[in-house]
């Protein structure tokens, strides 16, 4: 906080306590005084509490989130709705060999990342599989027609 800052801050500060005492002008001089105290201290110690309390705010926040999320993983799937795999059609004779290892995509021969599966029952990286097919509609093992669907 600047000087700037803390001059605006001081003049806000003022221009609320103006207005609290127009409120309170017809009130009991005591409670008004006491009110007036309270909202000193509060005005005067609300950044200084914020710099504490705003932290903890949001890491109890975070807490419940990732709270919650463990609760919600910790529930019992429901696994007779998920559909099984297709079944692998033959490899056709002119087309791409398939890797010995099973983790290995037969366009790049890396180890695959982001497993993509076709309707032919091949896994391959989803990039590779996906310019594959965006330039020759076909599947690269079984050479059957494929198209897009996203």
């Amino acid at each position: 906080m600047n000087m700037e800052d803390y001059k605006k801050n001081h003049e806000n500060k003022e221009k609320i306590m103006e207005i609290i005492r127009n409120i309170l002008q017809n009130s009991d001089v005591k409670f008004t005084r006491k009110f007036l105290e309270i909202m000193k201290t509060v005005s005067s110690r609300g950044f200084e509490l914020l710099k504490y309390a705003l932290p903890i705010f949001v890491l109890t926040f975070k807490f419940m989130e990732w709270w919650t999320n463990q609760v919600k993983s910790n529930t019992v799937v429901d696994q007779s709705n998920i559909p099984t795999p297709p079944e692998a059609l033959e490899q056709h004779p002119d087309g791409l060999p398939i890797p010995d290892d099973v983790t290995i995509c037969p366009l790049c021969h890396h180890k695959r990342t982001n497993t993509a599966v076709t309707s032919t029952g091949y896994a391959f990286c989803y990039p590779c599989i996906f310019n594959y097919i965006e330039e020759n509609q076909r599947c690269p093992i079984t050479l059957v027609k494929l198209t897009q669907k996203i």
